[in-house]
C-alpha cells in the first residue's frame, strides 16, 4: 500500500498506468473464473472482489492469509447451501480455496512486478547515466513535493557553476570530468556536514537544496569548495562560481529558482566574486533581449544615426562621425552601449554594418549634393574585417554611390585591431590601397604599437577620453597622451582627441599637437537633418 502512495505521489501518470494494467489483469482473471461451470456467475463476481481487493491494496502475504481465510469459509458456505449441485464439502472447498489463493497469487505477484519496473524506470529518469547524480528533473519532483506539503520553511538553493569546464574537459576528457562531479557532490556533502541534497543542473552546473533554515556563510564558501581536487591521483583545478536564491520565498518552481540563480550568478561575474545571492533588485539584462529584436529593427528602419563633427587644428570642419542609435517603439532612443558590445561578435554585426554603409554613404551623397565636401567615419568590427569579400562589398556600396574610397573612413577598436588574422590584414590592405582610410578608436586600452598600425596603413588614432577628460588633474594621463602624441608624429599617423568637452581642454590639447577633435565642445551628435542645417551655419568652417 506504502509502495503505490509512493508511486502516486511521486508521479500520477505512471501510477495511473500501473492502475490500468492491474484492472485489466483483474479482468481477465475474473472472465476465466467466470465461465467455470461449477460457481454462478453472482458468487463468483463477489469473490473475484473480495479477492482483486485484498491482493491491489495489501502486502502479498497478508492478501494471501485473509483469501486462504475466506476460501475456507466461502467454500464450505457455498457446498453447504448447493448440496443440490454437487454436495461434495471437500470439493467446493478445495476449489474456492484454489481460486482464493491462484487469484491472489496471480494478482499480487503481477503488481509486485509492474510496480518494481515503473519504481526502476523512475529512478533512471530521475538519475543522469554518466555522473549518476540527481538530474534537474529530480530538482523539479522534489521542488514539487515540496511546495504540496504547504507551509514550507525557507530553504536556500545554491547554483554552483565550474568555469572552466570546457578547458577540462578538452584537457582530460569527458570520463574524468564526470568522476570530477562525483567528487565535488562528495566534497559539498562533506563541507557543509547537513543533510543537503545534490543535483547535476547541467553539464557545468550543481544545484544544491539545504534543508529548512540552513545558510551558508558566503566568506568561508571559498574554503568550502576546495578548488583543486585529485581524480585517477591527477590534480585538478577548477574554478567556481555560484549563485544562490530561497525557496519559497524567491520561486516556488524549478524554473523561478534557476532563473534567479543565473541573475545572482552574473552579478557574480559583475563584481569578479566567486559567491552573490538573489536580490530583487538585480534584473535581468536588457541585451539578450535586444539582440533577439535587433534583426527586426533592422528591417524596420528603427536603427538610426546620429552625425557629429570632428575638427582639425585648424579649425576646419571635413570629417564627420557616424554614431548609432537604436530608437526602440518602447524604450525609446537607445546609445550604442545598450546593445553593440554583444552584438559585436555575432552574426548580426555583419547586418548591421551593411545597413550602416547603405544608410550613411546615402546621407553622404545627399551632403555632396549640398556643395558639403566630407569625410565619413563609421565603426566596424573585427568579425566584420574577417568575413570573406568584406572588402567587396565595402566598395560595391561606394560604387553605388557614385563615392570615391577616400571619402570613407572605418574605425575599429585597438583591442579588435589586436586579433590578428590572415582575412582582416588581407581586407584592411585592399581597402587601404583602394583608398579607404582605417583609424583605431579607442587608442590607449590595448598594447598596439604603432609601428605596427602603420605597417598595416592605419591613417589615425583616436585617444581614448579616459585619458582625456581628467587630463589636467591626473599628470599620468596628461604624460601619456604627450607620449602618444609624440610618437603618432614620428610615424606620421595623426591624432584624434575624444570627449573634448570644454574650449579649455580643446585650447590645451591643441597646444599639445593633437591634430583633431571630437566632442561637446565642437558640437554633440545630431540627426541628419540638424547636421545639415548646422553645417549651413558653420559653412565659413566647412570649405577651408
Amino acid at each position: 500500500m506504502e509502495r503505490l502512495l509512493l508511486l502516486y505521489l511521486r508521479d500520477k501518470r505512471t501510477a495511473g498506468i500501473v492502475f490500468l494494467c492491474i484492472f485489466l489483469l483483474q479482468i481477465i482473471i475474473g472472465l476465466a473464473f467466470y465461465r467455470y461451470p461449477d460457481y454462478d456467475s453472482n458468487f463468483t463476481h463477489l469473490m473475484y472482489v473480495a479477492v482483486t481487493f485484498s491482493a491491489f491494496f495489501f502486502p502479498l502475504w497478508i492478501a494471501l492469509s485473509q483469501n486462504i481465510v475466506a476460501g475456507l469459509i466461502m467454500g464450505h458456505i457455498y457446498a453447504v447451501t448447493n448440496v443440490s449441485r454437487n454436495g461434495n464439502i471437500g470439493g467446493f472447498l478445495m476449489l474456492t480455496l484454489g481460486y482464493f489463493i491462484s487469484a491472489t497469487l496471480i494478482i499480487g505477484l503481477l503488481k509486485n512486478k509492474i510496480i518494481d519496473f515503473y519504481l526502476r524506470k523512475e529512478e533512471i529518469f530521475y538519475v543522469d547515466e554518466f555522473t549518476g547524480l540527481h538530474n534537474i528533473s529530480a530538482l523539479s519532483r522534489d521542488v514539487r513535493h515540496f511546495k504540496e506539503q504547504g507551509n514550507v520553511q525557507p530553504m536556500l538553493f545554491l547554483l554552483v557553476e565550474i568555469v572552466n569546464q570546457k578547458e577540462i574537459s578538452t584537457a582530460f576528457g569527458m570520463q574524468l570530468y564526470y568522476k570530477l562531479l562525483q567528487k565535488l557532490e562528495q566534497q559539498v556533502k562533506i563541507s557543509f556536514q547537513t543533510d543537503l541534497k545534490t543535483y547535476q543542473i547541467h553539464l557545468n552546473m550543481l544545484g544544491i537544496l539545504f534543508p529548512p533554515n540552513e545558510g551558508i556563510d558566503s566568506r568561508s564558501l571559498q574554503k568550502r569548495i576546495a578548488q583543486t581536487v585529485e581524480v585517477d591521483n591527477i590534480p585538478i583545478f577548477f574554478n567556481v562560481a555560484c549563485g544562490s536564491c530561497v525557496f519559497p520565498r524567491d520561486g516556488t518552481t524549478v524554473d523561478e529558482l534557476l532563473q534567479k540563480c543565473f541573475l545572482a550568478l552574473l552579478e557574480t561575474f559583475r563584481r569578479n566574486q566567486n559567491y552573490c545571492e538573489y536580490s530583487p533588485n538585480l534584473k535581468a539584462p536588457q541585451k539578450v533581449l535586444l539582440l533577439g529584436q535587433m534583426q527586426n529593427a533592422l528591417e524596420q528602419e528603427e536603427i538610426v544615426f546620429h552625425y557629429q563633427p570632428i575638427m582639425s587644428a585648424q579649425g576646419s570642419i571635413q570629417h564627420i562621425e557616424a554614431l548609432v542609435r537604436w530608437d526602440h517603439p518602447q524604450m525609446g532612443l537607445l546609445l550604442p552601449s545598450d546593445f553593440i558590445p554583444d552584438l559585436e561578435l555575432t552574426e548580426i554585426s555583419d547586418n548591421l554594418v551593411e545597413y550602416a554603409l547603405d544608410y550613411n554613404l546615402h546621407n553622404l551623397k545627399q551632403l555632396s549634393l549640398l556643395g558639403f565636401d566630407m569625410h565619413l567615419a563609421i565603426n566596424v568590427t573585427i568579425k566584420n574585417l574577417q568575413k570573406v569579400q568584406f572588402a567587396q562589398r565595402v566598395l560595391s556600396f561606394l560604387k553605388r554611390y557614385r563615392l570615391k574610397p577616400s571619402v570613407l573612413i572605418l574605425e575599429i577598436t585597438e583591442r579588435g585591431f589586436l586579433a590578428d588574422a590572415e582575412e582582416s590584414n588581407r581586407n584592411i590592405k585592399e581597402l587601404s590601397e583602394s583608398g579607404v582610410s582605417f583609424h583605431i578608436d579607442d587608442f590607449g586600452v590595448g598594447f598596439t604599437s604603432l609601428g605596427n598600425l602603420r605597417k598595416f596603413g592605419i591613417r589615425s588614432i583616436k585617444i581614448d577620453q579616459s585619458f582625456i577628460i581628467d587630463m589636467q588633474e591626473d599628470p599620468i594621463n596628461r604624460a601619456l597622451v604627450d607620449s602618444v602624441i609624440a610618437m603618432a608624429k614620428a610615424v606620421g599617423i595623426s591624432t584624434v582627441a575624444e570627449g573634448v568637452e570644454s574650449v579649455e581642454m580643446l585650447d590645451i590639447l591643441r597646444k599639445m599637437g593633437v591634430d583633431y577633435f571630437q566632442g561637446y565642445a565642437i558640437a554633440r551628435p545630431m540627426p541628419f537633418e540638424e547636421l545639415c542645417v548646422w553645417l549651413q551655419e558653420n559653412r565659413g568652417q566647412t570649405t577651408e
